[in-house]
């Protein structure tokens, strides 16, 4: 199921808790990591950074190459969508 594509770093961090696709510590580190985005986006004051960004980094990202089918990962390693948008080639 993909997720809708216009969305803040909270809710597309609750939308993979929601869903199941990340739970307990992995879903926690994305909420983290989603936090600080946004007040480093905004300059929300009141939010502590992760302790150790990296390792809640490295916490999302194996939950979530864990929870991808083989054609996904496949996806993000040889044709990422970064490289497949329309014009997205041309820059390179």
């Amino acid at each position: 199921m993909a997720p809708p594509r216009a969305q803040t770093p909270e809710a597309l961090a609750d939308f993979l808790a929601k869903h199941g696709i990340l739970g307990g510590e992995p879903a926690e580190a994305s909420r983290r990591l989603a936090e600080s985005v946004t007040a480093e986006r905004y300059g929300a004051a009141d939010v502590e950074p992760p302790s150790n960004p990296l390792k809640s980094l490295e916490t999302a990202r194996r939950a979530l190459w864990a929870a991808a089918p083989p054609s996904a990962r496949f996806r993000a390693v040889f044709a990422p969508r970064s490289l497949l948008r329309r014009g997205g080639a041309q820059r390179w």
